[in-house]
């Protein structure tokens, strides 16, 4: 059988088992479906989450340390042309030349120097933070790209754990109705082979085969040869039971309900076990 199983069983009058099986929706077997690839899309979804979170991470740490190093380069440079100006002050005053022409513009140089390196620092470190940048824009483009991937993996496997859940219960409710429909074959050839041999025990009856209890007539209805079968029976004696057990087994078991005709097995093997044996005296009961 698939591997979906029948739910339980149902016992007929008779004690016979006839399967049952609830089968699920589909709805019912898209939630389960949906749950099964939920938890593979989950732990791909969270390992590729940690992986672009670290990487994007490292490259965010990069930037502040670029930021960090600009400034105290930065700083560096600001305080040696702070000095060379101070020095170049200091010299001219020394030389008697003070605020002369020749003084402006060595600090004039000097500034002009200061602000084309600071220039330049600033470039290099710009530079190096679009570079980072860019790599962290590509980064996050991919994590979508890759999350669309995921989902879209995601929706062909409920599509393939649903045909596979659809199969496996169209295929149970196929084998139940196949067991089901069987069992009902059979229990129909049975039930003709108990009204077969309720018939021919009436027959018995109306032709005087057999000892009769009842004040019913040879013509009545089949229907009611169990209940004449186990009159006719509790009428005789223990020999007599037994003669007319042996004479009518078949028909007693075919006839009777599984309870009564274990009731009368019963009774024959304790009859047995005490020695009792059948009589063979038509008068005697």
């Amino acid at each position: 059988m698939a591997n979906n199983t029948a739910n339980g069983v149902n016992m007929n009058r008779r004690g016979v088992q006839m399967l049952t099986y609830n089968a699920p929706t589909d709805e019912e077997l898209y939630a389960q479906a949906t749950l099964a690839a939920n938890e593979d899309y989950r732990t791909d979804y969270d390992l590729l989450f940690s992986q672009t979170k670290n990487k994007k991470n490292v490259m965010s740490q990069a930037i502040r340390d670029a930021e960090s190093d600009y400034q105290a380069v930065m700083q560096s440079l600001e305080k040696e042309y702070e000095h060379a100006s101070k020095a170049l002050s200091e010299e001219a005053l020394a030389r008697g030349l003070g605020r002369s022409s020749y003084a402006l513009d060595l600090q004039s140089e000097n500034l002009s120097n200061q602000q084309e390196n600071l220039s330049s620092l600033l470039t290099d470190k710009m530079q190096a933070v679009n570079v980072i940048q860019n790599q962290i824009d590509m980064l996050e483009q991919e994590f979508i790209d890759h999350q669309t991937y995921l989902s879209k993996k995601k929706e062909d496997q409920i599509q393939n754990i649903l045909t596979n859940l659809r199969q496996d219960r169209d295929e149970t409710i196929r084998e139940v109705l196949e067991y089901n429909n069987d069992l009902i074959m059979d229990q129909r050839a049975l039930a003709l082979k108990r009204l077969k041999a309720q018939r021919d025990y009436a027959m018995k009856l109306a032709k005087g085969g057999v000892r009769a209890t009842s004040t019913d007539n040879a013509g009545e209805s089949t229907a009611k040869v169990p209940k004449q079968i186990l009159s006719d029976y509790s009428g005789l004696t223990g020999a007599g039971k037994l003669k007319f057990f042996n004479e009518n087994q078949q028909a007693m078991q075919n006839t009777l309900d599984a309870d009564d005709y274990s009731q009368v097995l019963r009774e024959i093997y304790a009859l047995i076990e005490n020695g009792v044996s059948p009589v063979f005296d038509a008068d005697e009961k």
